[in-house]
């Protein structure tokens, strides 16, 4: 039986590198056009402050605002004349390739984690025992997730969940954590000052989302809250009070119509603050610019800035902004620049307010900002890696998902690409709601809702983005189904399940993840927080 899971094994890589070597003499067939075009030197949009202390737009990125609202065509006088493909430019090889695992070409055997280090809860494991719940309720000590592993990808027995953080109650400031963290991201020369506690580093996380500002806070300890409870955890400090990372840009956009622009992800990216928008409530379907750059100086953002990814306005549907004007997260280096031509960042977005243009389950796209920052209405190189149509949905797709952040997780000679957001359960329900809902207002509603967490075959994807219709089925779903419990059971919320971002410090291998309007404290008792839980990679 070992022998034959053995040559299994090798089996498996043999084939995951043959893919990847088809892969890669596809992509170097040509290079991109509107790369090369790209990196020409452009116009760099320059914003600053003006005499009354507000910023201002600079005139290109207002001429470019205001031809997106008037429904002009917005072109780029650098990539007017080249088209987007979604071909890989091969990047410089590695001296040592790296596997990469696939579905189809993987073992599906799993094995029992060994030495669980602490059994989720009671009901999951039915040898537990009184002292067992007893530690739970007072467990200051992480929880081992109890799931099977896998010797080539990154499965949720790889999870330590350490607990949560939460932001403190402000007053007399542009904005407030209330009814906020709608996007996250790490920053990791952050809080140079902090204390040497093993979570190093900074958040940026927004506030509220009718303000639609940004905060740079601290990262305290967490702590696991039994009985979650908000009083119980380790509140962040800011950093940087509230900003504007768009430099009114935004705004602009939003032109006091009650459809709002939102910022739908960040990315710190060197030394700067990488963000996307979109309209909440779209309902001409437009396709708009939604990819900008902005400086991590919170006063002084200076945007660059708005471009988009793959031919814009194009009717294509691959390229509509709403696959992809959302959250973002990084490829690590060497896959980046070994199988998709040094693009080493992938955003994606899923929403019901946009259903027939959007994902029907998670999207990712990967693209990279050239070195050369490119003029505002640019269309940057892109590659479809993740897309569903709406003839063709992720498996158990329900109208009231949905889908708000990813990371590129690498564990040793293990990776996964993950998503994470909220699955809504029962029969689709359209209008206004019913009693006993969740969500009070009037759209899609389900029966139910739990987080779960999504765990795609990195060889999936890379071989998805050959194909016209990137719609790869995720290799493994983490929910309540899952051995040990799935990651619902951490939420502090009673009924809905709204998870507002998710970002990944690759170094120390942990995750930050966003539940919205988690809960109240005893100091105030009518602004819902959020919380951010933070989870551990480990073997």
């Amino acid at each position: 039986m070992k022998i034959a899971y053995i040559l299994l094994v090798i089996a498996a890589f043999a084939v995951s590198s043959q893919v990847v070597m088809d892969l890669i003499a596809e992509s170097g067939a040509t290079a991109s056009a509107s790369q090369q075009a790209i990196d020409v030197t452009p116009n760099v949009v320059v914003e600053g402050e003006s005499a009354k202390g507000k910023y201002q737009l600079d005139p290109t990125v207002a001429k470019q605002v205001e031809a997106i609202l008037s429904g002009q065509e917005v072109t780029d006088p650098l990539t007017a004349a080249t088209t987007t493909t979604n071909t890989a430019t091969p990047g410089q090889a590695s001296s040592d390739p790296v596997g990469i695992p696939a579905s189809d070409d993987t073992t599906t055997e799993m094995v029992p984690i060994p030495d669980p280090l602490l059994v989720t809860s009671a009901g999951a494991d039915p040898d537990a025992t009184a002292s067992d719940v007893a530690e739970l309720r007072t467990a200051p000590d992480p929880i081992r997730q109890k799931s099977p592993l896998h010797p080539q990808m990154v499965t949720p027995g790889n999870f330590e969940y350490l607990g949560a953080i939460r932001p403190p109650l402000v007053q007399g400031r542009s904005s407030t954590f209330g009814y906020g963290g709608w996007a996250v991201t790490y920053r990791e020369d952050g809080d140079p000052d902090g204390p040497d506690d093993g979570f190093p580093g900074s958040l940026f996380i927004g506030g509220h989302r009718q303000q639609q500002l940004v905060a740079e806070v601290t990262i305290p300890r967490p702590v696991i809250s039994p009985e979650k409870n908000l009083d119980d955890l380790s509140v962040f400090e800011v950093l940087q009070d509230f900003g504007d990372i768009t430099g009114g840009i935004r705004t602009h956009l939003t032109a006091g119509s009650s459809e709002p622009f939102e910022i739908g992800g960040m990315q710190v990216v060197d030394d700067g603050l990488h963000w996307t928008t979109y309209k909440y409530y779209n309902v001409e379907g437009r396709d708009y610019l939604s990819h900008a750059l902005s400086s991590l100086d919170l006063k002084r953002p200076q945007p660059k800035g708005l471009w988009h990814l793959g031919p814009f306005q194009s009717g294509d549907a691959r390229w509509h902004s709403y696959k992809h004007a959302g959250y973002i997260c990084a490829v690590p280096d060497n896959i980046a620049d070994r199988y998709l031509g040094g693009r080493n960042l992938m955003s994606g977005l899923q929403i019901v307010t946009g259903l027939q243009k959007s994902s029907q389950g998670p999207a990712l796209f990967a693209y990279k900002i050239p070195e050369r920052t490119p003029s505002p209405g640019a269309s940057l190189d892109a590659v479809p890696l993740l897309w569903y149509p709406m003839g063709s949905p992720i498996d158990k797709h329900h109208h009231a998902d949905s889908w708000q952040g990813a990371a590129w997780l690498t564990l040793g000679d293990k990776q996964t690409v993950i998503v994470v957001g909220r699955k809504a359960h029962g029969p689709v329900h359209y209008g206004e709601p019913r009693p006993g809902d969740c969500y009070e207002d009037k759209g899609y509603h389900g029966s139910s809702y739990e987080a779960q967490m999504l765990f795609y075959a990195p060889g999936d994807l890379l071989s998805a983005g050959r194909r016209p219709v990137a719609n790869v089925r995720p290799w493994y779903r983490w929910d309540s189904t899952t051995p040990g419990g799935g990651i619902d059971r951490f939420m502090f919320q009673d009924c809905g399940r709204e998870i507002g971002g998710l970002t990944y410090d690759r170094k120390r291998n942990l995750l930050y993840m966003v539940e919205v309007a988690a809960g109240l404290t005893s100091e105030n008792e009518w602004e819902v927080l959020p919380v951010v839980h933070v989870m551990r990679l480990v073997n």
